[in-house]
């Protein structure tokens, strides 16, 4: 399982670019989907997909 998953969350939010405005409610739909998407238990998932969106 990952650690520090809000803080994971706040990283991906703002990399996404998505508003102040939307960051509490989606960081809060995000923390509920991670927990659904297999990739986030791999140690450096979320990571990992934040390095192939920077590419």
């Amino acid at each position: 399982m990952v650690k520090n998953l809000p803080a994971i969350l706040e990283t991906w939010v703002q990399s996404l670019g998505w508003e102040d405005p939307l960051k509490k409610e989606m960081a809060t739909h995000s923390s509920i989907l991670a927990w659904k998407i297999p990739w986030t238990e791999e140690p450096g998932g979320v990571m990992g997909l934040q390095r192939v969106r920077h590419d």
